[in-house]
């Protein structure tokens, strides 16, 4: 019978050590920011951090600069982005470049991520614009759209 290992156990001595030294790793900030740029094509460090969920534009930033990110982060990035964990959190293997699809629902949740960040005024002006387009483009409204102004 095989014992079972926990995941840090599985996982290369490398990246176990990785995740433990505290020490500025620019290298992987890099990759980090690679995957958020050209891969899932995000532009901006809030859309990004609102995709991971959980984090703050802040940590994404710290991240992107080579700041310690757990394993946690690393492996939910690694594994929405269709990129190899070994590659993102070592460096090894080729750099992945194919953007990824995103979702209507994955956008759509980034979006109203985004949009609950901002103050009451400009989510009103950005809500009459909707109402406005969707008006302009005959398309009838088949979402009501009270969620807008959720603070959910």
């Amino acid at each position: 019978m095989q014992a079972k290992l926990s995941v840090k156990e599985a996982l290369s001595p490398g990246i176990v050590a990785a995740m433990k030294e505290t020490i500025i790793d620019t290298e992987r900030g890099r990759r980090i920011r690679h995957v958020r740029a050209n891969v899932v094509r995000i532009r901006s460090q809030a859309e990004f951090a609102a995709w991971i969920g959980g984090v703050t534009r802040g940590a994404v930033g710290n991240w992107e600069r080579g700041e310690p990110i757990g394993y946690k982060h690393l492996r939910i990035i690694a594994d929405r982005a269709h990129v190899p964990f070994e590659w993102l959190a070592e460096g090894k293997g080729a750099m992945p470049s194919a953007p990824v699809q995103r979702s209507n629902q994955e956008l759509r949740e980034s979006i109203m991520a985004l949009y609950r960040q901002l103050p009451p005024d400009e989510r009103i002006a950005i809500a009459s614009e909707l109402v406005l387009e969707i008006h302009e483009s005959g398309a009838p409204s088949q979402a009501p759209l009270a969620e807008l102004d959720s603070d959910d």
